[in-house]
């Protein structure tokens, strides 16, 4: 699997998996493409026909 991280949601790895997911750990939420963590990811996307702004991964604040 390399260095990539994978998105795993109830002991099931989520392979298609795109958007937006919040891991109880930090309470930050990551954003992640077809199940692996897009880490160093910046710019916006949309989600569930939402615009978020994403800096190095993390979502940092809802645009509309």
């Amino acid at each position: 699997m390399g260095g990539r991280k994978y998105y795993v949601a109830k002991g099931v790895f989520q392979s298609t998996n795109t958007g937006l997911v919040k891991p109880v750990k930090n309470g930050k939420i990551y954003y992640i493409k077809k199940g692996v963590l897009q880490s160093g990811f910046s710019g916006k996307i949309v989600y569930n026909k939402h615009t978020y702004k994403i800096v190095n991964d993390v979502m940092t604040k809802k645009v509309k």
